[in-house]
């Protein structure tokens, strides 16, 4: 081997090793680049989390990112099939806050934000007169499907209540189900949690035989869990004819 190649291998051996170490430490550092597609767990048909699902899948697709929307119970559901389900399956979910992950999961879960307050919302026959959360208890109460949100917050506030959590066919509606069976008398009451974009809640502050009851120490509540606020809601902030069909207790 000539002299002069020998001497260049020399000086160009470390020089491309130090190099190739540099450039590895260096791709350490690179956020990996977002992925093609994604699984965004929404919810209900309907609900709120399926609209804001819509509206990433549309904002997202302006990036080339495929959105796949999966219907779901609710929040409860969705941790749970967020922690055992392949990422394929699963990438995203929305959440209401205080749903704990289930203990077992098999892998951890991380929270990317807080995106917005969920009202909790207690809708009455004009017919039925409560005074307070105690008086759920004669009534037949729609608190929602299993795995979902609302109903994880009721059995929350039936158990703070000293109330046994109502385990009925009819306390499992949900959504479309629930709103129509309050509509016909089937229920007493409807509990959800949700914004009031949502189709099902805008249909019950609609309905003129309907009325959004005033909780009674909401504030309480907050202190007690940690993850709600309480917040005020002006009469006619969101229907201004007709929010309250009758007065309760605020």
């Amino acid at each position: 081997m000539p002299s002069w190649l020998s001497e260049g291998l020399g000086i160009g051996l470390p020089s491309i090793l130090l190099l190739v170490i540099a450039f590895y430490a260096a791709f350490q550092f690179v956020e990996p680049a977002p992925p093609k597609h994604l699984t965004i767990l929404a919810g209900s048909k309907g609900g709120t989390y399926s609209l804001m699902a819509a509206r990433y899948r549309e904002a997202l697709a302006k990036s080339d990112i495929a959105v796949t929307i999966v219907e779901t119970a609710g929040s409860q559901d969705n941790l749970e099939r967020l922690a055992t389900s392949d990422p394929d399956d699963a990438t995203i979910a929305f959440v209401q806050a205080g749903v704990a992950p289930p203990i077992d999961a098999p892998k951890p879960l991380e929270a990317l934000a807080s995106l917005y307050f969920e009202p909790a919302w207690l809708f009455l026959r004009n017919d039925v007169k409560i005074q307070d959360v105690r008086d759920l208890e004669a009534l037949t109460v729609a608190i929602g499907a299993a795995g979902s949100g609302s109903r994880a917050l009721a059995a929350e506030l039936y158990r703070l209540n000293g109330l046994p959590v109502p385990d009925t066919a009819l306390s499992h509606l949900s959504g479309n189900e629930a709103v129509t069976a309050l509509i016909l008398g089937q229920v007493d009451a409807v509990f959800t949690v949700g914004g009031a974009q949502s189709q099902d809640i805008d249909d019950m502050l609609h309905q003129d035989g309907v009325t959004l009851f005033s909780l009674p120490r909401a504030a309480a509540y907050a202190r007690k869990f940690g993850y709600v606020r309480a917040l005020d809601l002006p009469e006619g902030a969101v229907i201004w004819h007709a929010i309250f069909r009758h007065k309760t207790p605020g």
